[in-house]
């Protein structure tokens, strides 16, 4: 109550008042190395990039990686790894520039 259609756009999460949406500034992740720039071809801490979670487009920077493995032998993982490259599966962790609501997937 108290809000209309017109106050609202896209990307906005509407919730209870009650029980909030939560919203975070760092999560743990999986990503899929697909493609890096020429000029950077590895992924390592601080790393600076843009994540599109949604609807969102925000900031991020790459604080540590866990593990990594080849998206072709997935067995081989590597632990604590200093670098990725592409076409690798890594466990990192990433801060966000501002607060955003993301699913939680486990």
């Amino acid at each position: 109550s108290g809000i209309n259609e017109s106050d609202l756009t896209k990307g906005f999460v509407l919730a209870d008042a009650s029980a909030p949406v939560r919203v975070v500034t760092k999560i743990k992740a999986q990503l899929q190395i697909i493609e890096l720039p020429e000029e950077r071809p590895v992924l390592t801490s601080g790393y600076k990039a843009v994540m599109h979670v949604h609807v969102a487009a925000e900031e991020c920077e790459i604080l540590k990686l866990y593990e990594s493995m080849s998206m072709t032998d997935r067995k081989k993982k590597e632990k604590n790894p200093r670098f990725v490259r592409e076409n690798s599966v890594v466990t990192c962790s990433i801060a966000l520039a501002r607060p955003t609501s993301v699913d939680a997937f486990t």
